[in-house]
């Protein structure tokens, strides 16, 4: 019973069809034999590659391509008919079979309510809405709800719903590379959908613009599957449901580690934050908090860094000889760093990158902008005292200096 079932492309239909047979994937008896799936793939991708660049992407198209028997149509694929007046009637807009279905999906939820503690009236965007339970959630806890999702079907079925509930919500349709909210919104919810991009980074990236600039502010994300187990950085998941669900409706069913989802946030503009979900099996919520300068903590999801350390305060202090080591980044990037000399004299920074920069810290606060960042670059900091002699022989008696934070226009 327990051994596991050996899948190809050429076996996949007979496997579609005896999941079906059992009463569907949210069936026990179908969950048992999802769970023993094992998929052999013909396409093998190069996990070398750039996670960001044009190659990767390709090969996962591929990849895809094989499983689903298809080319990726996400506009045609996602629509799936449902009984909407059923749902509309149901207790619950999924009308599970089964109620701890449901409280897994509630206690997801609820693990993001009280990560993101909104003000009650806030405006939460909820993409990739579906069935409309996140935002019926959302909206019974006081929150105004502007949801999309991109089957028609499915926004009617919330906007229904919502009407018959009395709930502040309004469904669009949508996609998330070309729809947007029509005011800045506080809250922007991805619940079990971020992993249908196929550019996950460019998504966070655009809806980080639609924050109001403040730091209660997050764009929020949970029942997102965040592992490592196929792939380093992301690609297409592998697991029994993800194979039926890709082969039968053409869905790109894809995961992330979680270092390459919190780089995705960071280089949004926002600050990573990763809690477990209230039941720890059922993962992680992960949240980007707008902020106007960040710390250790954005510092920390794109490079590996010396000599730049918390100081307790909230703020860091950049010694006297520091580096930054950037991992994979799917353009050059800025990095504004706001520095305060403490004095009384001036301080000399130099930094080496992709060229030298030599720049003059007098006492106060001081903005330093180091421009043309790419994936993998190597920053050297040096800091010292200025004095004749510095500026004459170089050199010079080391210093420290506090680092407010990092000013970073997204990337």
């Amino acid at each position: 019973m327990n051994d596991m079932i050996s899948l190809t492309a050429d076996n996949l239909d007979c496997f579609v069809r005896r999941i079906d047979a059992l009463g569907g994937p949210g069936h026990p008896d179908a969950r048992a034999m999802l769970d023993r799936a094992h998929y052999q793939p013909a396409t093998s991708p190069d996990t070398s590659l750039d996670p960001f660049g044009p190659q990767w992407l390709q090969q996962q198209l591929d990849l895809h391509r094989e499983i689903s028997g298809r080319g990726l149509d996400q506009a045609a694929n996602e629509q799936v008919d449902i009984d909407i007046d059923r749902h509309v009637a149901a207790p619950n807009a999924y009308d599970h079979w089964f109620p701890k279905p449901f409280s897994d999906h509630l206690t997801r939820l609820l693990s993001v309510l009280r990560l993101a503690d909104p003000r009650r009236g806030s405006m939460l965007l909820d993409m990739g809405c579906g069935w409309g339970l996140s935002s019926e959630f959302m909206a019974q806890a006081g929150l105004q709800v502007v949801a999309m999702d991109i089957n028609p079907q499915f926004v009617a079925l919330v906007n229904r719903r919502a009407a018959r509930l009395g709930l502040p919500i309004t469904a669009h349709i949508g996609e998330f590379d070309h729809w947007g909210p029509a005011h800045p919104v506080d809250q922007v919810l991805f619940y079990e959908c971020l992993h249908h991009a196929l550019r996950p980074w460019e998504v966070l990236r655009r809806f980080a613009t639609t924050l109001n600039k403040d730091p209660g502010c997050h764009i929020l994300m949970a029942g997102e599957p965040v592992q490592a187990h196929w792939w380093p950085h992301w690609g297409l998941r592998l697991d029994g449901e993800s194979l039926y669900v890709m082969r039968k409706h053409g869905w790109f069913e894809s995961g992330f580690s979680l270092d390459f989802i919190r780089r995705c946030l960071a280089l949004a503009g926002l600050e990573p934050i990763v809690e477990n979900v209230l039941d720890p099996t059922l993962g992680q919520v992960l949240a980007g908090r707008w902020r106007a300068l960040h710390g250790m903590a954005w510092l920390q999801a794109l490079a590996e860094s010396e000599g730049i350390t918390a100081d307790g305060t909230g703020g860091l202090t950049l010694t006297a000889d520091a580096t930054m080591r950037f991992g994979a980044l799917p353009r050059e990037l800025a990095l504004v760093m706001h520095l305060h000399n403490p004095g009384p004299g001036p301080l000399n920074l130099q930094i080496s990158a992709n060229h030298m920069q030599e720049h003059v810290l007098l006492p106060g606060p001081n903005v330093v902008t180091i421009a043309g960042i790419q994936g993998g670059a190597r920053l050297v900091m040096e800091l010292r005292k200025r004095s004749l002699a510095t500026r004459l022989f170089g050199g010079g008696e080391s210093a420290e200096c506090r680092l407010e934070g990092f000013d970073f226009p997204p990337c």
